[in-house]
């Protein structure tokens, strides 16, 4: 069936050039079921509605593609590069990579298939969030395989100014300190919405979560106002609009410490159609005691566990040296 968006010549030609007898079949899998017409350069990214830029793609194919040109899945990544498993602490490798691991097969479905939904590591503090946080993309991309659509970038979002900053030295000096990874990863501290709207190459971000839903001066949280960028007086952008250019540049979005501002991260989450949203926090529940909306617990490291495999903690004591 032709697309509202396609005109009627358009249409005409594309069929003569893809229908055969038992139908479309889509470029990527080669199926009949449930086709749709993909841009191959997608329009955000300045694609045409041309003939030369249309081609059939089944439902699943076109959503697991997401607005990347097909020839941009074939790179390798930051997070393809090989993890030095043997260097993570237990609550990184055992509670993060091998969860993962262990639901391998529901992570390399389509982003927008198992999106939706909040997925949870609940750490307690003094755990290494950080690096578990680093290790997650590794993790995903580990699951779904090359030359699929996967995490090229990942978003870690964070409390406030002084965490945002702790967070991007961390990410920048301690997968390579500690020996997960030859190479360090490239870290962007997002201070200003300028930074969003054209930012430098990086692998990883991190910023404040009252970015994402800023008012015009850039420090509320009221996502019902137009936002305008300061110092860019010619542009201004609804919130969705803001949203989608979010979710356009990161497949991966990491909140840390969860329970803060989880009323906008159930927006998000509702919102977002080709991303997976995780989250890492020592308080998976809100202020009244309520778990998180639309959340699903991918593992709990406690008490119980750091006590095992963590003796480092200072916040443990052994029942010997106790007075």
């Amino acid at each position: 069936m032709k697309p509202s968006w396609m005109k009627s010549d358009t249409w005409t030609t594309f069929v003569k050039l893809h229908a055969k007898a038992d139908g479309m079949h889509c470029v990527s899998c080669g199926t009949t079921e449930d086709i749709t017409i993909d841009h191959i350069v997608p329009r955000v990214r300045g694609g045409s509605d041309e003939v030369s830029n249309l081609q059939p793609m089944c439902r699943s194919c076109n959503s697991r593609k997401g607005s990347r040109q097909d020839s941009y899945w074939g790179k390798q990544f930051y997070f393809d590069l090989p993890l030095n498993r043997s260097a993570l602490r237990v609550s990184q490798d055992d509670f993060v990579f091998a969860k993962m691991e262990e639901y391998r097969e529901f992570f390399a479905r389509p982003f927008s298939s198992i999106n939706h939904k909040l997925f949870l590591f609940a750490q307690i503090v003094g755990a290494g969030k950080t690096l578990g946080q680093f290790t997650l993309p590794f993790a995903i991309n580990a699951a779904i395989g090359r030359d699929k659509p996967r995490v090229d970038r990942m978003l870690v979002v964070t409390k406030d100014t002084p965490l945002r900053s702790q967070i991007t030295h961390e990410l920048r000096t301690e997968p390579a300190t500690f020996g997960v990874v030859g190479n360090e990863p490239s870290v962007l501290e997002i201070s200003k919405f300028t930074d969003m709207v054209d930012p430098e190459p990086h692998d990883i971000a991190v910023m404040c979560p009252n970015m994402l839903w800023p008012n015009k001066d850039g420090t509320g949280v009221n996502i019902t106002e137009d936002l305008r960028v300061d110092g860019v007086d010619d542009i201004f952008m609804n919130w969705r609009e803001h949203m989608d250019m979010v979710l356009d540049r990161y497949p991966l979005i990491v909140f840390d410490e969860t329970h803060y501002a989880h009323e906008n991260i159930s927006k998000l989450v509702r919102t977002a159609t080709n991303n997976l949203i995780f989250g890492f926090t020592a308080s998976p529940v809100k202020a009244n005691g309520e778990l998180l909306a639309d959340m699903v617990l991918m593992s709990v490291y406690g008490y119980e566990p750091a006590a095992i495999h963590d003796k480092s903690m200072k916040s443990l004591q052994q029942k010997g040296d106790r007075k």
